[in-house]
């Protein structure tokens, strides 16, 4: 119960940093792409360490979605980093990944 408590407060502050990097690079975009990047850094700890484990074949695929998303936010930090635009794009499809596995997932747990 304590693990599970401290991941979602890393999962809290790992959201945070993502917003709060996706749009502080309107206004600061030199330091956008490192508070993105902490944020990314800590969502991929969090993912890796409550993986689903179990042997229902529909949460592992939604498990696998949101690895996929996840890791389509690593190549969102690089666009921010070279100041690219390509990075709206691919935060935008990883969000909507997140948004599809996050109605899903609940229901069946």
């Amino acid at each position: 119960m304590k693990n599970k408590r401290l991941y979602d407060i890393l999962f809290g502050l790992a959201a945070f940093f993502i917003l709060t990097g996706a749009v502080i690079n309107l206004y600061y975009p030199q330091y956008a792409p490192y508070i993105f990047s902490v944020g990314v850094a800590l969502l991929i700890i969090v993912r890796i360490n409550t993986m689903y484990k179990g042997n229902d074949f529909r949460l592992k695929r939604l498990q696998n979605m949101q690895i996929i998303a996840t890791l389509l936010y690593i190549p969102a930090a690089y666009f921010m980093f070279v100041q690219s635009k390509v990075w709206v794009a691919i935060l935008t499809a990883a969000a909507v990944m997140e948004l599809v596995t996050s109605f899903r997932a609940p229901s069946k747990k």
